[in-house]
């Protein structure tokens, strides 16, 4: 998972972006086969641990704009599945990037959204792209329905491709960096 913040500048001009990668296992994978609930729980603790421990620490630690209307997070695989649930679960970024993402399955956009409403209004972009042979393809199509269905405006694209660090870096990222905080 990554996430950008623009930082506060001198008068209103935004000259930088500070751009954070957590490591996506808060949850400590364990040894030999993972317990049948460890998917759920690494998801919930990683929410958390970027809303109460990772944007504190870095509000305090550099000049950060704090509007979601200048926060961005993107992810890719289980990452961005950790995007997703972020952006929704927490409503601190505007922008949201979903690359192959291990995207909510089982829940309803509104269950994972702190508060839905609010969402739609900040969202300025929440862009999705899979694959055509990727493993999680059938994932990010229903996602994509679930999104359309709960009227969050979103971009879905599939593209040529599996699940890649080719198609992320190559296609994937160019297409989406020039989208970010264009309003």
């Amino acid at each position: 998972t990554r996430f950008g913040f623009k930082s506060r500048g001198l008068g209103d001009v935004y000259k930088r972006q500070v751009i954070v990668m957590p490591h996506g296992h808060p949850e400590p994978l364990p040894y030999g086969d993972r317990p049948d609930n460890y998917t759920e729980r690494n998801n919930a603790a990683m929410v958390k641990e970027i809303n109460h421990v990772l944007i504190p620490w870095i509000e305090s630690r550099y000049r950060v704009a704090e509007t979601p209307s200048e926060r961005a997070i993107a992810g890719l695989s289980m990452g961005g599945g950790h995007s997703i649930r972020t952006a929704l679960g927490t409503n601190k970024f505007g922008w949201v990037g979903a690359f192959s993402a291990a995207a909510p399955e089982d829940e309803s956009v509104d269950s994972i959204a702190v508060d839905l409403s609010q969402f739609r209004k900040q969202n300025r972009l929440f862009w999705i792209a899979c694959g055509d042979e990727d493993f999680l393809l059938d994932r990010n199509q229903s996602f994509d329905a679930a999104l359309t269905d709960a009227n969050v405006s979103h971009q879905y694209l599939e593209t040529k491709g599996s699940h890649n660090w080719n198609v992320w870096r190559d296609e994937y990222l160019p297409q989406f960096l020039p989208l970010l905080f264009t309003e």
